[in-house]
């Protein structure tokens, strides 16, 4: 993470003395999609409200719902919104932070911000890109669990007959870059295309030139950070001939090699899906890797007692926690003891959001972990310094 995102996570950390309201917001698109995630907001914000009644008194309760309350009642905001939103809550604090992809709507009060879906949001290991390339358009998708989403791309962009002489120097494209093997003259730069022998000489460079600029469009497009893999969808031909010389670092090596111009959005996501799974469980292997070599060499535990006294003594350089999995109690400061307890009483905190707060707060990594990849059982796996 970098020291936005480890300065954000510090910031929920530090905030101790609850009570704390988390409210996590999936993104949405349309005017029916807006009403439906208002409903849902004031929903939430109604069962957090009850809790706080009963658990802390109406005159906290108010302080802590007002700055809900006020973005209840905001149309601009809620007109404005494409992305997922979290938002926490506390006497004399709140914070509102936009995903960069999406939430699983819910909420939570406790004495210490939930803080897990965020971390999961920071990582971006469930974040993707579609670029679909044809001779006759271009599209991009950015996708994740929750599906794919159309990124507009400029119009002036085109298609192949819009590189093609003279068309070509009738739009004055500037988007070409004068990298290796495409270059902004048009000119040829040794592009490779198998089995393109039936293409003649003048449409490989017309190819050639018009692949140089859609190159150049989507590297601005989907520039990090976060980086995200792109998959390309093209025909074998095309694969060839835009990965030989492209400057987008993360193509995903295997691609969708077919037209899919004329696939729906759900056709694409469904075929994408298939190809980013081994991708994505690859990456978590790499973390759950790192904590059996350490558990061997007696440096990791999955033991929630032994994880708190490492916390206590800020030894715990990585901290793996199952996604979606939460245990009630708390961490105490008094040489790290656990208190058990019932998450339904909301002066008892998830217990794993403790784990998280403290790691941050002492410059340890948090990864957010699938329940299929986890290692573990208990929820937890950590990784100490010494």
């Amino acid at each position: 993470m970098n020291f936005s995102k480890e300065s954000i996570l510090m910031e929920l950390g530090s905030i101790t003395a609850g009570p704390c309201v988390s409210v996590y917001l999936p993104k949405f698109h349309g005017k029916r999609s807006c009403r439906e995630s208002t409903i849902r907001f004031k929903n939430m914000r109604k069962a957090a409200e009850k809790s706080l009644r009963r658990g802390y008194g109406n005159d906290l309760a108010s302080r802590v719902m007002a700055p809900l309350d006020h973005l209840a009642q905001d149309l601009s905001f809620w007109n404005g919104q494409d992305a997922g939103v979290a938002l926490y809550s506390a006497p004399g604090f709140f914070k509102l932070i936009h995903a960069n992809g999406s939430f699983e709507a819910g909420s939570s009060v406790s004495e210490r911000f939930h803080i897990k879906p965020l971390i999961f949001d920071f990582q971006g290991l469930d974040r993707y890109f579609v670029l679909a390339l044809s001779l006759k358009q271009v599209r991009l998708f950015k996708g994740d669990r929750h599906g794919l989403m159309p990124i507009v791309i400029p119009e002036s962009l085109g298609g192949l007959d819009d590189y093609s002489e003279p068309r070509h120097h009738e739009r004055h494209v500037t988007a070409v870059s004068g990298g290796r093997g495409f270059q902004a003259s048009g000119k040829r730069a040794g592009v490779i295309f198998h089995n393109y022998n039936d293409v003649d000489g003048k449409r490989k460079v017309d190819v050639e030139r018009y692949f140089g600029a859609v190159d150049s469009v989507i590297r601005k497009l989907v520039g990090g950070p976060p980086v995200c893999p792109v998959i390309l969808a093209a025909l074998p031909e095309h694969q060839s001939a835009f990965r030989a010389h492209t400057k987008l670092t993360d193509l995903v090596k295997e691609g969708m090699r077919h037209v899919t111009d004329n696939m729906t959005v759900g056709e694409i996501a469904k075929e994408a899906k298939k190809i980013m799974n081994p991708y994505f469980q690859s990456l978590y292997a790499k973390s759950v890797s790192e904590y059996v070599d350490a558990k061997e060499i007696g440096v990791a535990s999955d033991r929630l007692h032994t994880i708190g006294r490492a916390l206590h003594q800020g030894r715990v350089k990585q901290l793996l926690i199952e996604q979606g999995r939460r245990v009630g109690g708390k961490l105490d400061s008094d040489g790290g003891r656990i208190e058990f307890g019932d998450m339904q009483d909301p002066n008892v905190n998830d217990l794993l959001d403790d784990f998280a707060s403290v790691t941050a707060m002492h410059s340890g990594s948090v990864v957010v972990v699938p329940r299929e990849n986890m290692p573990t059982t208990t929820g937890v796996a950590a990784i100490f310094r010494y």
